[in-house]
């Protein structure tokens, strides 16, 4: 069943892809919703953020049927999505990051997962590597014991205790659907009408933590939020020592700050002694590796020296 589109049916579920400078990917994400996920009558959007690779038009040639926005210069992925949503008119909408890859019913099985369980306010798949290996989605919040243990990388020196490993849960195997303190925005079902009571994402977030945002406030509204693993879907991205630029990892670290001025205020203190102490230490680390990343190295090593101004000036 292909796309609804709006002069046909209302859809059951609305699908929002952002994207900026995607044309590797979105074809790939694209074809996987259309063909793969048959069941409910819904609708694609492309919330394109002023790409310059030609992904406005690999979507308008190839995909008729999906909705297109172009934004004359980059929202960010909060501001972006909140832009799409307000025109969605399905029960659920889905946040699909572009490089994607939505395995057979996916998307079916996360609709099916919601319909079934009106305590869920949101949901989101086992998400996979492209070697088929786990990515960590389905995790607790954010706390400054966790930060301290993946500055040190314990999280990763000992992934299977369930005091270092936390955070990602990693001892956790996910085979299993159950509720979670927060999903991954690489793919993530939301609740229309909770959506719309909370506001979607909080704009301030630029990149990061926004999904995370959304999730914690979802839980005190009284919803759960749920991993299904019987959904599927591989993210190319977010994984290896090269998926974060420069740009991201102050990025990263700037969303850190804001999401703990909004949630934890009385903890930012101990959050920049934390920063203080990650920034040197991973600016050492990315210069002692240039010979192996080169310049991408260097650029991540000045990237870490540059966030040590939010350590200094964010959020007091």
């Amino acid at each position: 069943m292909p796309p609804a589109s709006p002069q046909e049916v209302t859809p059951k579920v609305d699908v929002i892809v952002v994207t900026y400078n995607a044309a590797g990917y979105i074809e790939t994400c694209l074809k996987s919703v259309l063909t793969r996920n048959p069941r409910y009558p819904y609708t694609i959007t492309v919330v394109d953020n002023a790409s310059t690779d030609g992904t406005v038009d690999i979507v308008a040639a190839k995909f008729p049927v999906v909705n297109i926005r172009r934004n004359t210069h980059n929202l960010g992925f909060a501001r972006a999505n909140n832009a799409a949503v307000g025109e969605a008119r399905g029960d659920y909408v889905v946040f699909l990051n572009p490089d994607t890859d939505v395995k057979e019913g996916a998307l079916d099985n996360l609709i099916d997962f919601l319909e079934a369980h009106p305590e869920a306010g949101a949901a989101g798949p086992k998400l996979l590597n492209s070697d088929g290996s786990l990515q960590l989605t389905g995790n607790t919040f954010p706390t400054l014991c966790n930060l301290l243990f993946e500055t040190l990388f314990l999280d990763r020196l000992f992934p299977r205790s369930r005091v270092f490993g936390a955070h990602k849960l990693s001892w956790w195997n996910r085979q299993e659907a159950a509720p979670v303190d927060w999903v991954m925005g690489a793919c993530l079902a939301v609740r229309r009408e909770v959506g719309e009571r909370l506001g979607w994402f909080d704009a301030r977030f630029y990149m990061y933590f926004e999904e995370t945002d959304l999730c914690r406030r979802i839980r005190e509204a009284g919803y759960k939020v749920y991993y299904v693993p019987r959904a599927e879907v591989v993210h190319f991205g977010g994984t290896g020592p090269k998926a974060y630029s420069g740009q991201k990892v102050w990025w990263w670290h700037r969303s850190l700050f804001y999401y703990y001025r909004k949630h934890h205020r009385d903890k930012l203190i101990l959050l920049r002694l934390i920063v203080f102490f990650r920034t040197l230490l991973r600016t050492g680390l990315w210069l002692l590796l240039i010979l192996r990343y080169g310049r991408f190295a260097w650029e991540k090593s000045l990237a870490y020296l540059r966030t040590l101004q939010l350590v200094w000036f964010e959020g007091w």
